[in-house]
């Protein structure tokens, strides 16, 4: 037999070999029913801790055009309490 395509066959095999062994031992070691609950755990927490992402984005675009308008209105009071202590530094 040609060497090439044996060890294409013996890399194939021992790649099949490989894939199934890891999967004994992830369903041994229950470490795909781990990460399906830490995934779900992730999710709960980024849900609680960022209140933004729940919502929707016409909602969420209100916020931050308050959030940028408010932004806008404290430095316009800004430059205002700078005018009054400092009038001729316009």
């Amino acid at each position: 037999m040609n060497p090439i395509l044996v060890l294409i066959v013996v890399l194939i095999t021992l790649v099949v070999i490989f894939l199934i062994a890891r999967e004994l031992v992830c369903w041994y070691w229950k470490i795909n029913e781990s990460l399906d609950v830490l995934k779900e755990i992730r999710d709960l927490l980024a849900s609680q801790q960022n209140p933004i992402r729940a919502l929707s984005p016409s909602e969420r675009e209100e916020k931050e055009t308050k959030k940028a308008l408010k932004a806008v209105d404290d430095k316009e009071l800004e430059r205002q309490a700078l005018a009054a202590n400092y009038p001729d530094s316009e």
